[in-house]
Parts: structure tokens; sequence; C-alpha cells
């Protein structure tokens, strides 16, 4: 959060799936490299990658550092040119690989802002990532072959009582949610946290439901309520 400490102190104390700053960060037993394709905005494009492979990032909002982020000597900042074109270049291979996941900033040139979309099908081929997929569901191969077998509901209910179990060690079950501080977008997604407001967690991960933007009704997972938090759309009392 670099030197904002109202903005440190005025969300969460983490946050899951949020762009994380490449002045501080700490990367423990990942595979993941930066792209050596990019000159710049190469720490979203790591915060992406983690994000799609892991399921989350964590970002802890207490930690304020103060950092000469874009007027330091050397580095990335001797990449920049007056005209923004190594920004342009940079950023049109954010919106290649990730589509989904990022936009031009409406107010500041050159800079994009990332959004991590909630069904985790962040490239657009209609497959969800790490972020997007109920925690313990199985990959379309792995899937396909369990459903040849006649194991497909079976495996879902165990899995789903799984899920819920998991929910209700991460966060306190009886706590109840209400609004946050941060608003959204997406229609679905604003109807979906109205009416998870007032709720416990327990009621969230056993029986809530929801509408998809494509009006499918769904059942709320530990993955919405990670990320209703996690972006500040939802708070715990």
């Amino acid at each position: 959060m670099l030197g904002n400490c109202s903005r440190s102190f005025g969300g969460d104390q983490v946050q899951f799936r949020h762009f994380i700053l490449g002045d501080f960060f700490v990367v423990d037993k990942s595979s993941i490299r930066f792209d050596e394709e990019m000159t710049l905005k190469e720490d979203y494009d790591f915060t992406a990658q983690h994000i799609y492979k892991h399921g989350s990032v964590i970002r802890c909002n207490r930690m304020v550092i103060t950092a000469k982020h874009q007027t330091n000597a050397g580095g990335a900042c001797s990449t920049r040119d007056k005209k923004g074109l190594e920004e342009q270049r940079n950023i049109a291979i954010l919106f290649r690989k990730w589509p989904r996941a990022f936009r031009a900033h409406p107010k500041r040139k050159n800079e994009v802002v990332m959004h991590w979309p909630s069904d985790g099908d962040v490239k657009g081929t209609g497959k969800a990532s790490a972020a997007g997929r109920r925690d313990g569901e199985a990959r379309p191969k792995a899937k396909a072959k369990a459903k040849a077998k006649g194991l497909v509901k079976k495996d879902a209910k165990l899995k789903k009582a799984a899920g819920v179990l998991r929910g209700l060690k991460e966060f306190n079950p009886t706590a109840r949610v209400a609004k946050g501080w941060s608003e959204t977008q997406s229609e679905y997604i604003r109807k979906r946290r109205e009416g998870a407001c007032g709720k416990t967690v327990q009621y969230l991960l056993e029986k809530f439901c929801y509408k998809s933007a494509s009006g499918v009704t769904k059942k709320y997972k530990l993955s919405d309520l990670r990320y209703d938090v996690g972006s500040g759309g939802l708070k715990l009392r």
C-alpha cells in the first residue's frame, strides 16, 4: 500500500485477489517467474499468474512502505519514455494474456485497473482458473473420467461438504456479514452481496443461493465469500 495510511487502515487487514506492488513482496514455494517479455507492469502480471495458478495471493494492508516507486534511478524507471510507448507495449501484453482481468485506468494515463472476474474465466476461454474453481473441484479431464465411472454426484457432495468445512474453519461461523467499503460494477454481484448482508457465515456456505449474470441459480461457495470479503464488498462482524 506504499505510504498511504488511510488506504492501508480503511479496509480489511488482508485481501486475496488484489494487485501486489513490486516494491515489496514475498514469494514462497512457487514456481512462477517474471515474464521476460515484459519490461514494465511485470508486477501486475506476476500477481495475475499467482492468482491464476494458486487461487489467491495475500495482500497485507497494514504494512505501510515508503519507496521511490516511479522516480528512482535505474531498473524499470530507466525503461520508461516520455511518450509512454513502452508502457503501452507492456499494457498490450497484459490485455493479451489476461483479457478479462485488466482494463485501462479511466483517469490515469498509461495505467491499468486489475479486476479479477468472479467466475475465474480470466482469459475468456470458458475455463475457470484456480481462483474461480470450487475448492477441491476436479479439473475438466479428471471430471470427465469420474463421470464415466458414475462417481460425479457422490464426489460433488463430498467436495461440497469439504468446502463448507474449510470455510467454517477459515471464517467465524457465527460472524454476520455486512456491506463493505467497495462497490462493484457487476449487477449480479451487487445483488448477491445485498442478499448476503445480515446472514451468518455458516448460513451463507450451507444454504444461501444467488442468481448469476445469466440468471442461473448458484450455491454461494467459499470462493465467493473469499472474493466478497477480500475485495471489500462485504465485511464480517
